[in-house]
């Protein structure tokens, strides 16, 4: 696949082609008998200004994963029985359905190396363990499996709550697809029509965590060169200003430190007990905070009360300028117009983070 200007197609033989227009890149298409055919399912574009810094096999990385994306649908159910784990996977293309059922024989000592505080012990001691860790990984995931993944953009991946911690996500250490880990609401997805996002920026200025405060400064400056709706809390928060802030907010950002016991707020802990008894979601959170000890029962409560998209990071977040660049690069796409499973793969797709998504383990939940 090439990417190319309007003056150079008439130089193509039968290629497939991006377009690059002044401002945007176009695709996908292709040159038969000097006609020009649309071949992905619908025209994908790509503002030029999101993808400066990309090379051009990563811009051509994009545009396949969006054409996999809509041509081909993937769901999978993953179930456990005493020493065994059961994959039943769906495949939705245009016209055809493929189901494929597997299954692994695994031991409980094995799926211990997969816990989340051993797997944060393993990443901090550096990126190069995130190889390390998928090749341990992949081998709980049928070869049959295994074969269909290119086919796929996304994949929609439904986990028995005590197969949660099995990370799925380091997938893309070797396939180019977005893991979301679907749960089911119990609410109404309800998005204000006619009205602009509200966000709210959460950082933590009290516990030494100076990068919390720079994340949410470079967030604040690409709302504000936009004219967005934003507030920001970098000093401690009490929870009757948390909770209307959620009640006023489309997009919550979280960038504080977190333990066993919840999310720090300064004022309060955000647990799970708190998170149940809200009456009102966002419609979009981002939590950047090290690994809470729950992470599905943060995602479920907010999920099944409405949340369309929760993402959250599996393991421990380092305070350092690669997470605040991170959190910002997602937002420059989320605010140009991308959606929110777009903004996520651009961010990984910088060649800077694609390693750093692995090893904070962020997970995606809808």
């Amino acid at each position: 696949m090439k990417i190319v200007k309007n003056a150079e197609i008439t130089l193509l033989s039968d290629e497939i082609f991006i377009l690059e227009r002044e401002k945007v890149y176009l695709g996908i298409f292709k040159k038969h008998k000097d006609k020009v055919f649309l071949i992905s399912p619908k025209l994908i574009l790509l503002p030029k200004n999101l993808v400066t810094q990309f090379s051009k096999q990563s811009i051509i990385s994009f545009f396949l994963f969006k054409h996999r994306d809509l041509k081909n649908k993937l769901l999978i159910n993953v179930t456990k029985e005493e020493n065994k784990i059961n994959f039943k996977c769906f495949l939705f293309s245009l016209n055809n359905l493929d189901v494929i059922e597997s299954f692994v024989n695994v031991d409980n000592e094995f799926l211990s190396v997969f816990d989340p505080n051993e797997m944060a012990n393993l990443f901090i001691k550096g990126v190069k363990n995130v190889k390390k860790m998928y090749e341990i990984f992949e081998t709980i995931i049928p070869e049959e499996i295994k074969e269909i993944l290119p086919k796929a953009g996304s994949i929609f991946l439904h986990l028995d709550d005590d197969l949660d911690f099995l990370p799925f996500e380091i997938l893309y250490y070797k396939y180019l697809i977005l893991v979301k880990r679907k749960l089911k609401p119990l609410r109404r997805r309800v998005e204000r029509k006619g009205s602009e996002k509200v966000y709210a920026l959460f950082g933590n200025s009290w516990v030494g965590l100076d990068k919390t405060v720079v994340e949410v400064e470079y967030i604040s400056e690409i709302l504000a060169n936009k004219g967005l709706k934003f507030e920001t809390f970098l000093t401690k928060v009490d929870l009757f200003d948390f909770i209307n802030t959620l009640n006023t907010s489309d997009f919550v950002f979280i960038s504080s430190h977190a333990d066993e016991n919840g999310i720090d707020f300064g004022g309060f802990v955000l647990n799970e007990s708190l998170i149940s008894s809200l009456s009102k979601v966002p419609r979009y959170v981002f939590v950047n905070t090290c690994y809470s000890g729950s992470v599905v029962k943060f995602a479920c409560d907010f999920v099944k009360k409405g949340t369309y998209r929760f993402l959250i990071s599996g393991y421990r977040v380092p305070d350092s300028y690669v997470t605040a660049n991170f959190s910002r690069r997602f937002f420059e796409c989320f605010t140009s117009g991308m959606n929110f499973d777009d903004s996520l793969v651009l961010s990984i797709l910088n060649n800077k983070y694609s390693k750093f998504f692995n090893y904070v383990g962020y997970r995606l939940y809808c």
